[in-house]
């Protein structure tokens, strides 16, 4: 069994020693957010016009018109209803949305949801049983997502303009090898 030795030693080790009894100080990463970092728009708030902000969003109430928060997630509860168009960094939808989604990062549409409109964004992520009606467009270069998150087009592109452009418009008119590519005459036409 037990001696008063074997206690006494095992008190040693998970008592801690007078330097490391003082209370230690949390990590910054570990320290919780105040609640000042996300809004909330209850469910008997009721707004019409245009919603900005710098900080995170739940709506749980209703919203008509339009939502930006280019910066910062979106979050609209399974009591939310949203009639508005609606740019954000990542938007998490758990209730109704009526408009176009627009995310720089990513959307996701859970399965209480029911969503009609366009979405567009890198990632999105749809859950078994949500209700989607639209579009789902991941290309972001797309005009309208360079145009709601203002980035430019890429220098690179063909559609760009630039040197790249220049030298695709000029490759057109050849074929893989190089060589030129020249039109077939019109058949039954007059020359």
């Amino acid at each position: 069994m037990f001696n008063k030795r074997d206690q006494i030693d095992a008190e040693k080790t998970e008592s801690p020693s007078p330097a490391s009894s003082r209370p230690a100080e949390p990590a910054p990463a570990a320290t919780p957010r105040s609640s000042g970092n996300t809004a909330t728009i209850g469910a008997s708030v009721h707004i019409n016009g245009e919603v900005q902000g710098e900080e995170n969003l739940i709506i749980e109430g209703q919203v008509n018109g339009v939502v930006k928060l280019k910066s910062h997630t979106l979050t609209i509860g399974q009591n939310g209803k949203v009639e508005a168009e609606i740019f954000a960094h990542s938007v998490l939808i758990d209730g109704v949305v009526l408009g176009d989604v627009l995310a720089s990062e990513r959307i996701t549409i859970r399965k209480s949801a029911r969503v009609q409109g366009n979405i567009i964004a890198p990632r999105i992520g749809l859950e078994d049983g949500a209700k989607f009606r639209g579009s789902i467009d991941m290309d972001t270069e797309s005009e309208r997502f360079r145009k709601a998150f203002n980035q430019p087009a890429n220098i690179g592109s063909a559609s760009a303009g630039g040197p790249k452009a220049d030298k695709a418009a000029s490759d057109a008119g050849k074929s893989s090898s190089g060589s030129e590519i020249k039109a077939a005459p019109k058949v039954g036409g007059a020359a």
